[in-house]
């Protein structure tokens, strides 16, 4: 959605209802585009939020539990993969992921 110009603001704006429908605990985000965004959940569902998805992982994979259920939305330049290998080194023994 990062393409999108002049309604790129307003279309992440969008994406609350449908992400507070989801039923997900935490939200996390990067980026420009989805620091309004995140401003915009309750309080208690930020996760964190970072400038990159490299600055977020660390936050990402220090809150991660083993049966967690995680998504992982961007465009191919917000650069997902830090996220997918914070994910990806959930360590099985103890629960908790490696970034």
């Amino acid at each position: 959605m990062r393409e999108l110009g002049e309604q790129s603001t307003a279309l992440h704006l969008d994406l609350i209802a449908p992400v507070i429908a989801s039923g997900a605990d935490l939200v996390f985000a990067c980026g420009p585009q989805m620091k309004g965004l995140f401003d915009q959940f309750p309080p208690a569902t930020r996760g964190a939020w970072a400038e990159t998805s490299t600055a977020l992982a660390s936050a990402l994979a220090a809150t991660l539990r083993a049966g967690d259920v995680v998504m992982i939305k961007g465009s191919l330049g917000t650069n997902m993969a830090p996220l997918v290998a914070a994910v990806r080194s959930l360590d099985a023994g103890g629960g908790s992921a490696k970034a």
